[in-house]
């Protein structure tokens, strides 16, 4: 008291940063609430992986922790506020939803489908069929048909290709070569495991005939005979 107010000089090692307000650390890009406070320069605060406010990779077909080996297309990014170990039972007992486990290794996952034709399509001339071949430890996969929209048994399109799709062209069929009718399309994914997952769809195979050209029968000349007059 009685001393003049002066202007605070900070300290070159001293530095201010937004954080997390809940978590103090350097913000998720999904934390709600940022607050900016002091820190010493050699003394940052946690990067914003420790941000307890993460959206976690999903594999939407098992419920658990996507890995680097889940298909792009099956895995939903969800958001959870993720606890440190030594915070998981205070967030269970307070209704704090948690990550699911990872997914297993050991458990394999896969995905066929094909998306072109769509069901119940009718096709004619030569069909590029696509669709999508996966498997967390993919080998390969094969297309076949089958007659009927109920086959008792299928034939071979193409394959076994040894890259698996993501989503585009699977193989290509030349409907010509077959009756017109009801067929099922079917690509069948194999991975390293031996284990094998299927995807389908129906078409009707509508190959126009080819219209006959008429053709003219040419009618022979007749020889005219005669004589010279003098």
């Amino acid at each position: 008291e009685g001393v003049p107010v002066r202007d605070f000089m900070r300290p070159p090692a001293v530095i201010e940063m937004e954080i997390c307000a809940d978590s103090g650390t350097i913000p998720s890009q999904v934390c709600p609430e940022r607050i900016i406070e002091i820190f010493a320069q050699d003394q940052p605060p946690l990067g914003p992986d420790h941000d307890i406010h993460q959206m976690v990779p999903i594999d939407t077909r098992a419920d658990c922790v996507a890995s680097e080996h889940t298909p792009a297309n099956v895995v939903a990014e969800r958001y959870f506020q993720v606890y440190p170990a030594d915070g998981l039972q205070w967030a269970q007992e307070n209704g704090i939803e948690q990550p699911p486990p990872l997914c297993s290794e050991t458990v394999s996952t896969g995905e066929a489908a094909i998306t072109w034709p769509a069901d119940g399509q009718t096709v004619e001339g030569i069909l590029t069929i696509e669709g999508v071949a996966l498997a967390s430890s993919f080998s390969q996969y094969v297309v076949e048909y089958g007659v009927s929209w109920s086959p008792q048994a299928y034939g071979p399109v193409a394959g076994p290709f040894s890259a698996p799709v993501e989503g585009g062209p699977l193989a290509e069929w030349d409907t010509r070569e077959q009756p017109n009718g009801p067929y099922t399309l079917r690509v069948v994914v194999f991975d390293q495991m031996g284990e094998s997952y299927e995807g389908k769809t129906t078409l009707i195979v509508n190959n126009q005939m080819p219209t006959p050209t008429e053709t003219t029968t040419p009618i022979p000349a007749t020889e005219t005979q005669g004589r010279i007059q003098a």
